[in-house]
């Protein structure tokens, strides 16, 4: 049996938030997810090394990459100036 699920109806315009502040509240938590994934990398890569069968752990490897490349994708998005 499917179900009928609506989307929630979008605010007024007038109750968006700034896009300024959507963009601060991005950048602070990437500022969080940043170093959680680095650590997350590191601990892929000490696995790895000590385990006999590296291939059986090679897509959480791809996945923890894509994660961090994602991130920096958005960050920059959000303050085009990240970096330079």
């Amino acid at each position: 049996a499917g179900r009928n699920v609506t989307a929630p109806a979008a605010p007024p315009a007038d109750e968006l938030p700034d896009p300024a502040t959507l963009s601060q509240d991005v950048l602070k938590m990437g500022e969080v997810l940043a170093p959680i994934l680095t650590e997350l990398q590191r601990r892929y890569e000490a696995v790895v090394s000590a385990s006999p069968d590296a291939g059986a752990h090679r897509e959480a490897g791809v996945r923890v990459s894509e994660m961090r490349i994602l991130l920096e994708e958005l960050l920059t998005i959000v303050d085009p100036d990240r970096g330079k």
